[in-house]
């Protein structure tokens, strides 16, 4: 090949890229101008029918707020309305009440409740109560045969005689001592017996006392031995008692147990014949027409509680019941069990349908108010507050802006709108700030 022909090719060679870009830049230049620029696709839209165009959704004028004028949202009908799917609800006015809520559990009032022990060790000589029988204040529950009361008796009969002859002797040494013929320490001596023999006579009397025994000492001096003993023999027994005892026993050791107020019997555990040790709770005696409940509160809520607020209780075993109470006190302390705060309501109990140990749910009432309310899916968030549309119309919505209140059961207090407005909940419905 000739010299230049060479040349020229090395020249076409090294710069061929360059000229296959301007060539393909020059096609899509003349296809450009050929087709306006526009590219056909296989997923463009045909042109609907007519009877598509009938299925075409709601047709909206939007014209935002300016000034003091709301926004507005138009509908070209009211079949348009009911294509959009919008809801409707009145706004009215109700009370409405804003609670906190806890599992809790129904308890006796410790006020009204108290376990019943034997103040003394011993085997039990008689009972009859059953759990669920009601008592009086002071009624007979039961008679304890306590060794240590036929002791504490017999001691005190002792000491008695004792101080009967000790002052018998120191009167019949006072006349020989006031006339001098008799020494002065001898008097002092029979003054320290008689002494001695009163403060044995006042320590068996507190140990009788201390078993619920009371009695006089006094009037027991001017009775003769024997009747000193019949005196004793039942001492502190009432009048059911001694009907039992009487002819039935010669002991001295009954100790009664009796109600220490009204209530019903709750969980009677013994029997006639068993041994009982001192201070061994034999019965439970509780006032039913009120109860304690016991509520477990999360803790974001105690900051929201206070004493004197109402609250409501609806055992787990029946729902359609719910009892009223009063919030005494909140427990200043996170239980590390259950990470819960323990709050304490009391609640009358009229009927008895509030079984302690039960469980159940409580509602503590923290607020309440009367107010327009509108329900919670009609509010929408604006820039610088709440609104709500309200109907103006059958086609037409205004937005008006809201003041939200108290919120309970889905619905909101508001303060802008009139009880008795239409109120749309938002789905589907644009706000007229966009």
């Amino acid at each position: 090949m000739p010299t230049s022909l060479r040349s020229i090719a090395r020249i076409i060679g090294g710069h061929v890229l360059t000229i296959l870009t301007f060539a393909g830049l020059a096609a899509v230049g003349w296809w450009g101008m050929s087709t306006d620029w526009k590219l056909s696709s296989p997923f463009a839209e045909a042109e609907p029918s007519e009877g598509e165009k009938s299925a075409e959704g709601p047709r909206i004028k939007v014209t935002p707020p300016a000034g003091d004028r709301p926004g507005r949202v138009e509908f070209a009908s009211a079949d348009d309305v009911a294509r959009a799917g919008l809801a409707f609800a009145a706004a009215d006015t109700r009370p409405l009440t804003d609670a906190v809520t806890a599992v809790g559990t129904v308890g006796y009032d410790p006020a009204r409740y108290a376990q019943v022990a034997s103040r003394a060790a011993g085997t039990v000589w008689w009972v009859r109560k059953v759990p669920g029988e009601s008592v009086a204040a002071g009624e007979l529950l039961a008679l304890i045969d306590a060794a240590e009361v036929g002791k504490l008796k017999g001691e005190l009969l002792v000491e008695l005689a004792q101080l009967s002859s000790a002052e018998q002797a120191l009167s019949q040494l006072q006349p020989a001592a006031d006339s001098g013929a008799l020494p002065g320490a001898r008097l002092r001596e029979a003054k320290a017996t008689v002494e001695a023999a009163t403060a044995r006579v006042r320590v068996s009397h507190q140990g009788l006392l201390n078993l619920g025994l009371a009695l006089d000492p006094e009037p027991l001096r001017s009775l003769s031995a024997a009747d000193r003993d019949a005196r004793l023999r039942f001492l502190g027994l009432p009048a059911a008692a001694l009907a039992l005892a009487s002819g039935k026993t010669e002991s001295t050791n009954l100790l009664p147990v009796v109600a220490p107020l009204a209530g019903t019997l709750i969980r009677p555990s013994v029997t006639p014949g068993e041994t009982v040790a001192a201070s061994r709770p034999l019965f439970g005696v509780a006032g039913m027409e009120q109860v304690h409940l016991d509520l477990a509160v999360e803790e974001r809520d105690v900051r929201r509680l206070k004493p004197g607020q109402e609250v409501y209780f609806t055992p787990d075993a029946d729902p359609t019941f719910a009892a009223r109470g009063t919030l005494v006190h909140v427990v200043p302390e996170v239980e590390e069990a259950t990470r819960r705060v323990s709050a304490h309501a009391e609640a009358a109990n009229p009927t008895g349908r509030l079984l302690p140990n039960s469980f159940g749910r409580g509602r503590v009432v923290v607020a309440t108010a009367g107010a327009v309310t509108v329900p919670e899916a009609a509010l929408q968030r604006a820039d610088d507050g709440w609104l709500v549309f309200v109907g103006a119309g059958e086609a037409a919505f205004e937005g008006r802006k809201v003041t939200v209140g108290l919120r309970a059961d889905g619905r909101t207090a508001v303060t802008g709108v009139a009880a008795g407005r239409r109120s749309s909940p938002p789905a589907g419905t644009p706000s007229p700030r966009n």
